[in-house]
């Protein structure tokens, strides 16, 4: 009876082992699972990040693009408002020395007129 007893001890015992080793390669696997599900959540958080910093980073281009066309732009304009400003400036300074060589035209024939006409004068005295 007493090897009897021994013998259900020990296969008592074989099965608490083996109960324990499977709880153990049960808590590891689980533990194993929980690990990779770790890892690809932080894979895809990784991801993401890297798509938003992407994100992130293509739009400010974008804005700095903008700017620097906006920038170009005004700087053209602003360009074309000097040359006309410079264009009405010479246009304006033409149209004087156009006035000033008109009124020296006709200061010259007033003076021809006059000297034509005191020679006329002088003819007849």
């Amino acid at each position: 009876m007493e090897l009897r007893r021994e013998a259900e001890l020990r296969e008592e015992k074989m099965r608490a082992d083996m109960l324990a080793r499977e709880e153990l390669n049960v808590a590891r696997e689980k533990a194993q699972a929980e690990i990779k599900t770790k890892h690809k959540q932080f894979i895809i958080q990784a991801s993401n990040d890297l798509q938003q910093q992407k994100l992130e980073m293509e739009t400010k281009m974008q804005i700095a693009q903008m700017e620097l066309m906006e920038r170009r732009e005004l700087e053209f304009q602003e360009q074309k408002l000097r040359e006309k400003d410079i264009t009405a400036k010479e246009m304006e300074a033409r149209m004087l020395l156009e006035r000033q060589l008109a009124e020296e035209k006709r200061k010259t024939l007033k003076l021809e007129y006059e000297a034509k006409f005191r020679r006329h004068d002088i003819a007849e005295s």
